[in-house]
């Protein structure tokens, strides 16, 4: 993992790369162009973190927030803007209905599965703990993919 974040580090550095952080809600998403990448983790819908509920500071996350940020993606797309976003389709088992529905209906989308402590498989067959969660990266690009020594895929961006 060491040997991976220094190769990242020195190719971000010999790269024009700006990072830039914001609420999606205020953003200006039409400046943007071909060339730019977006990478939205937002607050995931059926978990219980302290910044979904709306206090201590935080906004809070709903239904109403998911289907905003999804529309927004779906417009990137349309103007060949890459994107990535983390997310979970389940969460002791909860299911993202949402996420579900819009992976459903968009078949740009390309849906690469997180590998945890967890099995990393179709997600469909997944035998796990009820507790588990089924943790994703979904992109409207085809990542490249390699297989280890383990017989596990990993995916580059």
């Amino acid at each position: 993992m060491r040997k991976n974040l220094i190769q990242f580090t020195q190719n971000i550095q010999q790269k024009n790369i700006d990072f830039t952080c914001f609420d999606f809600t205020i953003f200006d998403f039409n400046i943007l162009d071909e060339n730019d990448f977006v990478y939205c983790d937002p607050p995931y819908l059926i978990s219980l973190g302290t910044y979904n509920d709306g206090k201590r500071g935080f906004t809070g996350w709903n239904e109403h927030h998911e289907i905003q940020l999804l529309d927004i993606l779906e417009k990137l797309h349309q103007r060949n803007i890459k994107f990535a976003l983390s997310n979970v389709l389940e969460h002791k088992e909860k299911t993202n209905e949402i996420l579900k529905n819009w992976l459903a209906k968009n078949d740009f989308l390309h849906t690469n599965f997180i590998k945890n402590d967890y099995a990393n498989a179709n997600y469909q067959t997944l035998i796990r703990d009820k507790n588990a969660s089924v943790e994703v990266l979904i992109t409207n690009y085809e990542c490249e993919k390699i297989m280890l020594k383990t017989n596990e895929v990993l995916s580059l961006f």
